[in-house]
Parts: C-alpha cells; sequence; structure tokens
C-alpha cells in the first residue's frame, strides 16, 4: 500500500492532489493522531426513540421522515472529530417524498415478484425473471442516488461531503460484479466488495478533496475466508443440535406422546442458535472489513486507521440482539449507542494537513429517494 495520489479525474469543481498538494512523502508517525470521540448515551436517545416511535405511529408513518432526522442528527452531534462534531443537513420533507416514492416502487416489485405467476399463470415465469432483471437495474441505481444524498447531507465544521460518481460505475460496481461474485459461488465476492468500497470512497469528497482508496485484495480474501471458516463451523454445529433434537422428537413420537409445543420449541431453539451465530459472524466481518477500509482512505496527506477487535464487535451484535429479543425491543436505544460508540472510538485520523485548507465547494442538492429505497432494501454498504 501506498501513500502515493492516484490522480483521479477532476470533475464537479473537486480537485486532485496534483492541483496544488504535494505527494505525501510523510510518514503515518509524523502525523497528528486523533480519535474519533462518541458522547451519545441511551438515556437521550431513548427519549428520542420512544417520542419518534410514538408521533410516528400517531401519525399512521408520516412521522417517520421526521423521526429519522431527529435521530440521524443527535448521532452526528454526538460524534466528535478535533472537537467539533458532524452536522446532519437533510430536510424532512425531501425524506418523506423520497420515502413514499420508494414504498410504492416496492410495493410493485413485491407483487410482481410474489404474486405475478398467481395472477397470470402464463406468463408468470416471464414475470419473476423481469422482477428480477428490474432488480438488478434498479438496486444500483438505488444505491448510487444513496450515497449521494447521505453524503450531501453531511457536514463537518462547515465543510460538506459530497458524491462525485455516476450511476454508470455503480452499475459495474454494485451490479455487475455482485452478479460475478454471486455466479461465482462466491469465489469473486471478495472483488465485488473491494469494487463497491472503491466506488464510494474514490468518488467522495470533503471540501474540494476526495477521498481515495488503495486497499489490496489478499486482506479481503483472508476477511472472507476466515468467515466462511466460520460459517462452516457454525453449521457443522448445527447439524449436530439438529440431530439431537430431532432425536429426541423421535423419542416423543414413539411414546405416543405428541406434543406439537414441545416439537416447535425445540426447532425455535435451533434457529433463534441460528441468527445469534449469524449476528456474531456479521459483527465479525463487519468490524475487519471497516478496519480494512480505514487502512486503505486517505484525503491528500491525511490518512486513517480502524483498530476493531472482529470478536469484540461481534459479541456486541449477538449480545445487543438478545437484549432485543429479551426485552422486545426496548433495549433498542441502548443496543444502538452500544455498537456506535464501539465502532466509532475505534477509528482514528492521522491528520497530515490543516483541515480549514479544505474550503468548501457547494455542490448540487441530492434527491432523497436513493437513501430511503436502499433503506428499505435492506441494502448494506459494509462500512
Amino acid at each position: 500500500m501506498t501513500d502515493a495520489w492516484t490522480k483521479p479525474e477532476n470533475t464537479d469543481g473537486a480537485k486532485s492532489i496534483g492541483d496544488d498538494v504535494e505527494n505525501d512523502a510523510g510518514s503515518d508517525a509524523a502525523r497528528k493522531r486523533i480519535q474519533l470521540v462518541f458522547k451519545g448515551n441511551a438515556s437521550e436517545y431513548f427519549r428520542i426513540w420512544i417520542v419518534n416511535l410514538a408521533l410516528t405511529l400517531a401519525t399512521l408513518g408520516i412521522y417517520s421522515a421526521w423521526a429519522k432526522v431527529r435521530r440521524v442528527r443527535y448521532i452526528y452531534g454526538n460524534t466528535f472529530f478535533n472537537n467539533s462534531a458532524f452536522d446532519y443537513l437533510a430536510e424532512p420533507r425531501r425524506i418523506l417524498t423520497g420515502r413514499a416514492i420508494a414504498a410504492v416502487l416496492i410495493v410493485i416489485w413485491f407483487v410482481t415478484f410474489n404474486w405475478g405467476p398467481l395472477f397470470l399463470v402464463q406468463w408468470g415465469l416471464y414475470l419473476t425473471i423481469g422482477s428480477y432483471v428490474l432488480f438488478a437495474v434498479i438496486a444500483p441505481f438505488l444505491i448510487y442516488k444513496a450515497l449521494r444524498f447521505r453524503l450531501f447531507s453531511t457536514a463537518h465544521r462547515g465543510m460538506q461531503f459530497g458524491f462525485l460518481g455516476r450511476f454508470k460505475e455503480s452499475f459495474i460496481a454494485n451490479g455487475l460484479w455482485l452478479v460475478l461474485g454471486l455466479a461465482s459461488g462466491f469465489l469473486l465476492y471478495p472483488l465485488y466488495v473491494k469494487r463497491r468500497i472503491r466506488f464510494l470512497t474514490n468518488n467522495a469528497r470533503l471540501g474540494i478533496y476526495r477521498f481515495r482508496f488503495d486497499g489490496g485484495t489478499r486482506d479481503l480474501y483472508k476477511i472472507y475466508g476466515l468467515g466462511a471458516l466460520m460459517i462452516l463451523g457454525a453449521f457443522v454445529l448445527f447439524i449436530a443440535v439438529g440431530i439431537i433434537a430431532w432425536d429426541s422428537i423421535d423419542e416423543v413420537l414413539l411414546s405416543e406422546k405428541l406434543n406439537l409445543n414441545y416439537i416447535l420449541a425445540r426447532l425455535v431453539v435451533i434457529y433463534l442458535i441460528m441468527i445469534l451465530f449469524g449476528s456474531f459472524i456479521m459483527g465479525f466481518i463487519r468490524a475487519r472489513i471497516i478496519n480494512y477500509t480505514a487502512a486503505g482512505l486517505a484525503i491528500a496527506n491525511t490518512r486513517f486507521e480502524a483498530h476493531l477487535s472482529g470478536f469484540r464487535l461481534g459479541w456486541i451484535y449477538l449480545s445487543n440482539l438478545l437484549a432485543l429479543l429479551v426485552s422486545f425491543g426496548l433495549l433498542g436505544p441502548w443496543a444502538k449507542m452500544r455498537a456506535t460508540r464501539y465502532r466509532v472510538e475505534n477509528v482514528f485520523v492521522l491528520l497530515g494537513d490543516d483541515i480549514d485548507s479544505l474550503v468548501d465547494f457547494g455542490g448540487p442538492h441530492a434527491s432523497a429517494l436513493g437513501e430511503e429505497a436502499a433503506g428499505l432494501f435492506d441494502v448494506d454498504f459494509g462500512l
């Protein structure tokens, strides 16, 4: 991995390093190391969360856009870099409009995909295939719009983030490469992840400078290889537990004491164990991906690093899920603050520039449609 800047195409007024910044020749040790700080707490966030929930239910979902802005602004406003908090600039009305349009699109896709064959037996297969193709085209567009909206809505000390990517790039990175990753039996999936990360980072900007990403491919294969081994181990464990459970069920059947509640309880326990293991593995992989992304990320002469423990974040995800199940969701704010604090406070900025030199560059406002639709499709950017 090198600190040399690869000069990107200069679009929409964003500067490359070749415009007026020399290549970084300094070491990470010479930079000022600044830790991100999170000052949010569960009690404050719970008050926001419970009021948001009540007003959203009372308005039949209309208040959800304002609820989202309040929630994100609290998190951003309690995330500090260099003693200054981040700002969330999104307007609730634009989010509500985008959410309404996205909901209509998703209902149409859901009905076409699930019920089309029932209504049109003769054309059902074609409708199903067509819905897949339509989703494969729309999803990269929604991801592209989501990134634009999210970054244009984020600022720090008056400097606005932005996104300079194009839909064509998103279609290649988030569409074609995803298909290749899945069609190859996940052998090319790490390459898809790398291109997804590059699409986000290399097109993001702060002020007048663009970010760059120079992470390698081998590290991603190590991350997902280890994740695959964990999944394989969990799968073997599930089979063992399943065999034991089914043996117990057979004993009940043979003794003619059939108890459906007993059988269902055993099955629920098995599925719960699977979900818990899945949440742990997801946290483990996400921690490694955050570390990987930060290690390859830079802007001008400033670099980043992250030191999240995969086992620690995996345990946080697992125990958070247990807390949500036990409390019927009431511990959600506590779980959110706990996970956010750990992720934020293990990220560091190796500052090699005067942050005030990144003069703000005003850009066009982004549509809220992309982020809301991406959220409804449960798109995770992995960052």
